[in-house]
């Protein structure tokens, strides 16, 4: 307290414990790294936070330059003058690097009081504030890219897992588990390269399959075919390609090609397969057939080899369970046999073929009755035997449409005949495999008979022995509804190929 000649007469102090102290919206003392003050035009510090171990000067004032330096600092990183700086109102950010402990600074310049107020924060702080959160953040961001990236992996293996089952389940057999033809065809290429050695393609096919699913259904089927995948998978090696083609044919890729080695290999083949296969206390003994050809001697493409081999199989199906290799003359009666079948289907949809009658006399000299004989002469091939056509109609299915032409010519030509003639007499019919075990045979046969108005009685159907002894359980009914529809049935061919009576 000053008298008014400015002489100090008494001095008033006060103490203040800064608290909860606010500038700059600011909460101050929460940490010593930031310190606020309030200084006076004239460099003394009316204000500063401080340390419990660090003392305010408050009579000394602070160097000139260094606060000159600051305010300079300021205006130059914000592009401000002076005099912009102190009517400005608000704080001003700026940087003052060229100093023992650089530090941000914020200053506000207040008229009324003609005072800074000045924040400053130690730039190392602002560094380990900044690493210690972005260390916070990293952790977060690295554990997220971690759930993110084995969410991804989950992702990844799932499709590659699911991609992998369905090209295991487009390139395998679902039954037998083992390749299918469109695996041969798609990898075939690592056999058939250019500088690719010789190698040998077995094509089987198995004897007789069909009666296991006629007989005991598919399901038993099925579980033969499974035996006999597995059968072949133990008598293949790991460097042979073991494919199923489709039904009951199996196709071996391997790099044999010594003709003593291949037929040991394919008769050990022959033999697995012939043994009985026991499926649900039931037994069945199939027979194998396998045609052989190989590259590059046969063909130097898969469709050429597997025709060859196929070719092959069907010569060596003639035989039953045995094996054959492929020859150019094989091909020539294979090519014969397709333009056969080709003519056949032609002559039977122009109604070429004809019947000639073999006339049966009894002791007496008379006429007991005739054998109708199926006739076939072609434009292109000339005169056909029967022994030719109709095992191609036979294995190509055209026998029930043959045999059917057959008995509506025959009961036609011959009703015509007998009324002619003024006397019934018996006519014989030879029937295949194929046409009796048609569902319908029986239908077709009474509608035949019905339309000419034939006398059954007077009819007599040939089957071969081989036919009774094969497939006893499907002619059997047959043959009880002929009999009792008054048709004879003959047993033809008897004790040419088998000596069972039973």
């Amino acid at each position: 307290i000053r008298d008014s000649s400015g002489d100090v007469l008494a001095v008033m102090t006060a103490g203040l414990q800064l608290d909860r102290t606010t500038l700059f919206n600011i909460r101050l003392h929460d940490s010593f790294e930031h310190k606020i003050g309030v200084i006076r035009d004239d460099y003394y510090i009316q204000f500063m936070t401080a340390s419990h171990d660090t003392a305010v000067d408050y009579t000394t004032p602070i160097s000139e330059s260094f606060f000159d330096n600051l305010i300079h600092s300021v205006t130059t990183s914000n592009s401000l003058k002076l005099n912009e700086l102190k009517t400005k109102g608000i704080p001003t950010v700026g940087y003052a690097l060229d100093q023992e402990n650089p530090a941000l600074y914020a200053i506000q310049y207040i008229p009324r009081f003609n005072i800074w107020t000045v924040s400053e924060i130690d730039l190392r702080h602002i560094v380990y504030e900044y690493i210690g959160i972005m260390a916070i953040y990293l952790v977060i961001f690295m554990s997220l890219q971690a759930i993110f990236y084995l969410f991804v992996r989950s992702i990844d293996k799932h499709e590659k897992d699911r991609h992998e089952a369905l090209l295991f389940q487009a390139n395998h057999d679902p039954l037998t588990r083992l390749p299918n033809r469109h695996f041969l065809r798609s990898h075939i290429h690592r056999w058939l390269r250019p500088t690719a050695p010789p190698f040998s393609i077995l094509f089987m096919d198995m004897d007789n399959f069909k009666n296991v699913n006629d007989s005991s259904g598919h399901d038993h089927g099925d579980k033969v075919l499974q035996e006999i995948a597995s059968r072949l998978s133990d008598a293949t090696d790991e460097q042979a390609l073991l494919i199923r083609e489709s039904g009951d044919e199996f196709i071996i890729v391997t790099s044999m090609t010594d003709h003593y080695e291949l037929n040991r290999f394919a008769n050990n083949i022959i033999h697995n397969l012939s043994k009985p296969y026991e499926i649900d206390q039931c037994s069945f003994i199939l027979g194998c057939s396998i045609g052989i050809a190989q590259y590059p001697e046969h063909g130097t493409s898969l469709d050429t080899l597997l025709r060859c081999a196929d070719i092959a199989m069907y010569d060596a199906k003639t035989r039953r369970n045995s094996l054959s290799f492929f020859t150019e003359s094989m091909q020539s009666s294979y090519l014969h046999s397709v333009r056969l079948e080709q003519r056949l289907r032609q002559a039977i949809q122009q109604n070429q073929l004809y019947m000639v009658y073999q006339p049966q006399f009894n002791a007496q000299g008379n006429l007991h009755g005739v054998e109708a004989l199926v006739r076939w002469n072609d434009d292109e091939l000339g005169f056909v035997p029967p022994d030719k056509f109709i095992s191609i109609a036979e294995s190509c299915g055209l026998m029930p449409t043959l045999g059917q032409l057959i008995i509506d010519t025959t009961l036609a030509e011959m009703g015509k005949l007998q009324k002619q003639l003024g006397y019934d007499f018996q006519v014989s019919i030879n029937i295949s495999v194929r046409q009796i075990t048609q569902d319908d045979f029986l239908d077709k046969l009474i509608l035949s008979i019905q339309t000419q108005r034939f006398n059954q009685r007077n009819i007599t159907l040939e089957i071969t022995e081989n036919l009774f002894i094969e497939d006893l359980d499907i002619v059997r009914p047959v043959c009880d509804s002929l009999n009792k529809l008054g048709v004879g049935i003959s047993l033809d061919d008897f004790g040419t190929g088998y000596s069972s009576l039973s």
